[in-house]
């Protein structure tokens, strides 16, 4: 049986832009600094332990590299963050024969462009956000008794969508985008664990 759970967000966040100056001393080029955004991380949790003999994690998510797609550009795209989720959090112990298989459907960002609103004067003096960031992971879980044999699966969905107002910078739109990733994959977290208590209890321990 193929439990599908959708939580889809529509909340825009409306994000006051970051500036930072770069300072050039001596008539010499600074060199860029190094990238000091946080690592997304879930050590915090604790593990979902599987009576299974391993655990294996695919992703068949195949990031065209092309507009409107550009998980690619993020820090930390949601394909990577979902790796790191499983790796952390999926632990196969006991003597089961069986094995969990960590499957990556889906694991896109789709940049819209947002038309400016105001005009003439007021739009010179008006900042607006100029681009929606909508962000997609889905993966299901499967506990597989034997190679096609498959005794236990979920399937969970998780969106959200972010708002970029045209005076951040590179800097501040990478936060941004560090920000959705975050929140994605807490509210897949969320889900999946929702899910696996109610359709996958059997198998945990």
């Amino acid at each position: 049986m193929t439990i599908i759970s959708k939580k889809c967000f529509s909340r825009n966040l409306l994000v006051v832009g970051i500036l930072s100056a770069g300072l050039i001393l001596g008539g010499c080029a600074s060199t860029p600094p190094a990238s000091t955004l946080p690592e997304i991380g879930f050590s915090h949790l604790e593990k979902i332990n599987i009576q299974a003999g391993s655990v294996e994690i695919v992703s068949e998510y195949k990031s065209s590299l092309n507009a409107p797609f550009v998980e690619h550009r993020f820090p930390t795209s949601p394909e990577k963050a979902a790796i790191k989720w499983a790796k952390s959090r999926l632990v196969a112990v006991g003597a089961s024969p069986a094995k969990v298989r960590f499957i990556i459907i889906d694991a896109s960002v789709r940049e819209e462009p947002v038309e400016k609103q105001k005009t003439g004067i007021v739009g010179i003096f008006t900042t607006e956000p100029t681009a929606d960031y909508f962000a997609k992971l889905e993966a299901k879980l499967v506990i597989e008794q034997a190679p096609g044999q498959t005794v236990g699966e979920i399937r969970v969905i998780a969106e959200r969508n972010i708002l970029i107002h045209e005076d951040v910078s590179l800097a501040g739109r990478e936060r941004i985008w560090l920000e959705l990733v975050e929140t994605l994959v807490a509210d897949f977290n969320n889900e999946m664990e929702s899910q696996i208590r109610a359709n996958l209890s059997q198998f945990i321990r």
